[in-house]
């Protein structure tokens, strides 16, 4: 078979005592491959030892229950953080089995890596990165590991008094970068865990009743790793989660704030999207201003409007551009395009070019943003993290070419 890095070992190996089936010849290295190939749709593994997220199975009910109802309160205080009371049970469980050296699970779990280098967390220096949205992202995780904490630790100080906060962050980073969701369940699932990230990947895990089925979805040729989708993340998402910097990423977005914009304060006002008089002079049974007009409009077409708007990873900048069109509809527009009532507008397709002057006035405005966006990045100090720098390179290679893409439109 095919090496990759270090020398391939039997996957039973690195993952004894656990109790699972590899249907074909599994090897690890530097990650899982197989020394024969691997049809599509073929059952790879099948595990059946894991960590849930959803119970706390590694302890008595009495004390299960009494941890769940702490866990909880954690969860009610920090309502909009997405299964983040799964993640304090799946922290709390690899604490418990990394100081049980009967479970079978305890090798596993001191196996994990303890390198906390690779998450952005554990940065300390503030000119890690100039990248406002990844600094607010890093100050958001950590407020949320501190605060959440400290709120167990005040309300039960036994919970918390083997697990010092620099292990809770350890834990909790474990978690957020390995787990995935099953049923609705974070999971922690030995040896998928470890399968590199792709958004092309090469298998799938499916539950079946206890057991966890590893699924290819593709052929997958002897010595080829096995890899999984860790999910569509923006880049600083991904990297807060993996500490991993994705240089094609297609769901990358970054955003931008359009009112720093130093002509935008000038367009709104002649756009005259402040005023509130009623617009009669076409059927206008709704009773529309313009502002309620636009309104309307975006809360069918425009989830968040002009504070979502952004450069996607590579132009055009769909979700801006919709947003903008809809920002320059104006009359003219209409009795172009044979609009008789203002209601019909809210039904237009935004989504492609409206009217010439309405398209030109986009891609000036958008070629603008582009500009601010290039250079406000060139402004900002170079990341002293080599994977902070990096994620400025590869937001500075987006935003140029934005600029570029728009420049080419007005000028042609």
């Amino acid at each position: 078979m095919k090496s990759i890095g270090k020398v391939p070992i039997n996957l039973h190996v690195p993952w004894a005592p656990l109790r699972f089936k590899a249907n074909f010849p599994l090897f690890y290295s530097d990650c899982v491959t197989s020394s024969k190939f691997i049809p599509k749709f073929s059952e790879i593994l099948q595990m059946e030892e894991r960590i849930f997220g959803k119970e706390l199975g590694v302890f008595d009910p009495m004390k299960a229950s009494f941890l769940n109802d702490i866990f909880e309160y954690a969860g009610a205080i920090n309502p909009n953080i997405p299964d983040f009371v799964d993640r304090l049970r799946l922290s709390y469980q690899l604490s418990h089995i990394l100081r049980d050296g009967a479970s079978r699970l305890h090798d596993y779990v001191e196996s994990l890596p303890v390198q906390g280098e690779k998450y952005p967390i554990y940065w300390k220096n503030v000119k890690s990165t100039s990248l406002v949205p990844l600094r607010q992202s890093i100050a958001n995780d950590f407020f949320l590991y501190r605060n959440s904490y400290d709120k167990i630790f005040d309300l039960e100080k036994k919970v918390l008094s083997n697990m010092s906060f620099e292990e809770y962050v350890w834990m909790n980073s474990i978690v957020n970068d390995r787990s995935i969701k099953l049923s609705s369940s974070l999971e922690l699932v030995p040896i998928f865990d470890s399968f590199p990230h792709s958004f092309t990947a090469n298998t799938t895990a499916t539950k079946d009743g206890k057991f966890i089925s590893v699924m290819s979805i593709e052929d997958i040729p002897e010595g080829t790793p096995l890899t999984r989708d860790y999910g569509h993340l923006d880049n600083y998402a991904f990297f807060i989660k993996h500490g991993q910097v994705l240089e094609n990423n297609p769901y990358h977005f970054m955003p931008f704030n359009i009112d720093m914009l130093p002509e935008w304060e000038i367009i709104v006002d002649k756009l005259g999207l402040s005023n509130t008089q009623i617009l009669n002079r076409r059927g206008n049974s709704s009773g529309y201003s313009m502002n309620t007009l636009k309104r309307e409009i975006f809360k069918k077409h425009s989830q968040n409007g002009i504070i979502g708007m952004g450069l996607n990873y590579k132009p055009p900048a769909y979700d801006s551009e919709k947003t903008l069109r809809i920002v320059f509809l104006n009359e003219s527009d209409m009795d172009e395009m044979g609009i008789k009532e203002y209601s019909q507008a809210v039904e237009l397709d935004f989504d492609k070019m409206l009217t010439q002057r309405n398209e030109r006035n986009v891609r000036v405005v958008m070629f603008k943003c582009a500009d601010m966006v290039c250079e406000i990045l060139r402004q900002g100090f170079v990341g002293e993290e080599p994977n902070g720098e990096k994620m400025e390179e590869v937001d500075k290679k987006i935003a140029q070419s934005h600029l570029d893409y728009y420049k080419n439109l007005i000028s042609s």
